[in-house]
Parts: C-alpha cells; structure tokens; sequence
C-alpha cells in the first residue's frame, strides 16, 4: 500500500506572459511510516542506465519517432538538454509514472509528458 500525493501548483508570473505555468510534483509515502518512497527505495543500486534507456525507449514510443533526431524535430529535447530520469515519479498499480512538466523535455504547447513503466517492463530492475 502507498500513499502518492499531487501537488500542483499553478505559477502566473508577470503580467505580459502568454500563458501561465502550472507544474505538478508527485509525493509518494508509504502509509505506516510516513516516509517518502523514492526511485531508490524500489530499484536495485545502480538501475540509473538501463532506466534512463528504457525512459529514452518510451519516449521515442510515445512521440512516435524512430530515433532522437526525430524526437529533435517534433520538439522533444530541444532546449540542448538530455533525456534524464525525473525524480517526479507516481507508483501506480501497473506500474511507475514518470512525469516530465512542461518545458522540462518539450514546449509549454506540447503539454505534461508522462511515460508510464509497468512493473513488468522494470521487473529486472525492482528490489
């Protein structure tokens, strides 16, 4: 059993912005403890890599292109940034959500992106 918390918040800064920014942050506890669960506390030491490609994987899958120069063009990863793994992450019943904000691996018009893994697809990567 888990607790996950959403925190969204919504930012207006200035008066002369298109839009505003609203960003949502994703807490995980565990309900005995009151801890925070984190990436570390359910993946074996050293997952960063193999994770960090199965995310890329995902992306690419949900964007629908065939490679990074594809993702490049529709609009992924343009700000001369890397894909990475997010700590922004919600345990779900199927699987761990990866949530990427907006402007964080595409504009603000692409929206939120959230790349789900299911426990299978991370199976050789769970404590």
């Amino acid at each position: 059993m888990l607790v996950t918390k959403d925190a969204s918040t919504t930012l207006c800064i200035g008066r002369s912005g298109a839009h505003p920014s609203t960003v949502c942050h994703f807490h995980n506890y565990d309900p005995v403890s009151g801890n925070e669960i984190t990436l570390n506390d359910v993946l074996k030491e050293g997952y960063e890599e193999r994770l960090l490609t199965m995310l890329t994987d995902k992306l690419l899958q949900y964007a629908g292109a065939a490679n990074i120069d594809e993702l490049h063009e529709i609009g992924y990863l343009t700000f001369g940034d890397d894909m990475y793994i997010t700590r922004n992450v919600m345990f779900g019943k199927e699987g761990i959500s990866f949530l990427y904000n907006r402007y964080e691996i595409a504009p603000y018009a692409m929206g939120e992106t959230t790349l789900l893994l299911t426990y299978n697809e991370l199976k050789d990567l769970l404590k």
